[in-house]
């Protein structure tokens, strides 16, 4: 059924979703893969906070998250944590109970976004960390470095995920 959009022409509802029951709901979400969970949702996962969109995490980037967050991103990644800050700034932050800076904070979002583009491309967490983790010659007359290490800077995490969305789309 078609609706006027003020103006703009004329557009269409959205199809309907059906809804399934609360059992094969669960079972649906239990079965997960990469690919078909959210990156907003990946990153929350990594993070340990609840993310759904870029205002989440512009909220967590600006308030800071809680320190305990670095151990979520290092049990899941085996994560140097020097991408992040230096130990014994995270450690006394850990001790103090006090938030990461925005910076820290920003640098564990580009990786834990990194990290969820890359798990969706490779529809494999362990295919996916093994690629983030493994050092290669991406810049000229540079030391080989990891995606991962690539993805503490904002202009090395746009490296990275440029090379995971051209190999998405077939773009080598």
């Amino acid at each position: 059924m078609a609706t006027l959009n003020k103006g703009h022409g004329r557009s269409r509802k959205p199809p309907s979703i059906p809804v399934q029951s609360s059992r094969k709901a669960k079972a649906s979400l239990e079965k997960t893969t990469p690919a078909t969970v959210s990156v907003y949702a990946r990153m929350g996962e990594l993070v340990g906070q609840q993310v759904n969109s870029e205002m989440d995490l512009v909220v967590l980037v600006r308030s800071g998250l809680p320190a305990k967050s670095i151990r979520t991103l290092k049990d899941a990644l085996g994560l140097d944590t020097e991408l992040v800050a230096p130990e014994t700034t995270l450690r006394r932050r850990l001790q103090d109970n006090k938030p990461l800076t925005t910076d820290e904070t920003e640098r564990m979002i580009r990786i834990a976004r990194i990290t969820s583009l890359a798990e969706a491309l490779f529809e494999d967490k362990d295919a996916a960390h093994a690629w983030l983790n493994t050092p290669a010659q991406y810049l000229r007359g540079e030391p080989a470095i990891s995606p991962i290490a690539l993805s503490s800077t904002d202009p090395g995490a746009r490296l990275v995920e440029s090379m995971i969305l051209r190999t998405e789309h077939g773009l080598f």
